[in-house]
């Protein structure tokens, strides 16, 4: 990934970080073929080193990819700058955003056993912040593994991480903080439009329940 170096941060704990808040990635592959898969990843820490952790169903073709090259491309917020949020007349548009690329080699678990064990780091991430947290003891032994056998659970060993964040670091202050008020107002606007569209569904619903 092309960084210009203003944009690149090179600090490792940052990087990790992000990657644990955005953990829904863009699996990338070109054995042969060029595939992709959007797909949640877990950081892990081993003794040595950290892992992303991830499964496919058994179907997807980059199931059948064993010990290749891999890049998870993980993405943050990202938004359109007007050149019209700066203060002066000779600037251009632009996009801040942040994004996070993970090289690495990709490989499957062995077995239902270790297979459960990635699933289970998984559901614990996930599952954490739930009011009421699932597990698979809410699952019978053979739905559970019928289950495993569809799906093919595997590690990714990271060899690299490029880490770019866009944030208007070549402006002034005073630029940087015009952009933040035109961006906050374009929020607020979105959001409010966001929430009719919302509230236009749940009536539209509503009405077709209350007609059965």
């Amino acid at each position: 990934m092309y960084i210009p170096h203003y944009f690149k941060n090179t600090n490792e704990h940052d990087a990790l970080d992000f990657i644990a808040r955005h953990p829904f990635a863009v699996l990338i592959s070109a054995n042969k073929q060029i595939h992709a898969t959007h797909i949640p990843l877990v950081l892990y820490k081993t003794e040595s080193a950290f892992k992303l952790l991830g499964h496919f169903a058994k179907r997807n073709p980059q199931a059948k990819e064993d010990g290749i090259s891999v890049k998870a491309i993980f993405s943050g917020p990202d938004h359109y700058v007007s050149a019209s949020s700066y203060e002066g007349d000779d600037d251009v548009p632009t996009w801040n955003y942040q994004a996070c690329h993970v090289d690495g080699t990709m490989t499957f678990v062995d077995d239902l056993d270790e297979t459960k064990a990635v699933l289970d780091k998984t559901i614990e991430k996930f599952e954490s912040k739930q009011p009421r947290r699932w597990s698979f003891k809410d699952v019978c032994e053979s739905n559970l593994h019928a289950f495993l056998k569809q799906i093919t659970a595997f590690t990714i060993e990271i060899h690299s991480i490029h880490f770019a964040e866009k944030l208007s670091q070549d402006k002034s202050l005073e630029d940087l903080k015009s952009v933040i008020s035109a961006i906050e107002r374009l929020e607020k606007h979105e959001n409010k439009s966001m929430a009719k569209v919302l509230k236009t569904q749940l009536s539209k619903r509503a009405r077709g329940k209350t007609r059965q």
